[in-house]
């Protein structure tokens, strides 16, 4: 049964591990990648922070577009997915800490920021234009 409105921000709300898809070109396939985030209800987009060395990197300045998947892989089993363009911005480590903090307890998440080179990565804002979900039930 496909996800409401609200149900797919409730899924991006979860703590839960994204994958990230960018195209790579027409000699491969896209490229997939496990990615911590943050989803702001309030601005509407979804916000993760990765090293500017990354091929990703390289890929999303070029094609300027991602897709992003949530999954729970508990019953009830369900996905939520995000399409749309991305912009890049400084990275912060008030920003790391706030991703971070969704996923690890915070003397880690503090520690992970604190040996984070924060000054080498980039914030990667994805705004949505397409949204797609559905809850799978339970088997």
């Amino acid at each position: 049964m496909a996800l409401t409105a609200a149900e797919r921000i409730s899924m991006l709300e979860e703590p839960v591990i994204a994958n990230l898809s960018v195209d790579s070109g027409s000699a491969r396939g896209p490229v997939c990648t496990p990615m911590w985030y943050r989803y702001d209800p309030e601005e509407k987009h979804v916000q993760f922070i990765t090293e500017n060395s990354a091929r990703k990197v390289e890929l999303l300045r070029k094609s300027g577009r991602a897709t992003l998947l949530v999954q729970r892989a508990d019953p009830t089993y369900r996905y939520a997915t995000v399409e749309g363009p991305v912009s890049f911005s400084p990275a912060s480590s008030e920003l790391l800490l706030r991703i971070a903090l969704r996923y690890l307890p915070r003397d880690r998440a503090e520690a992970y920021v604190r040996d984070s080179p924060v000054d080498t990565y980039s914030t990667v804002t994805l705004t949505p234009e397409r949204w797609t979900g559905a809850d799978l039930g339970e088997f």
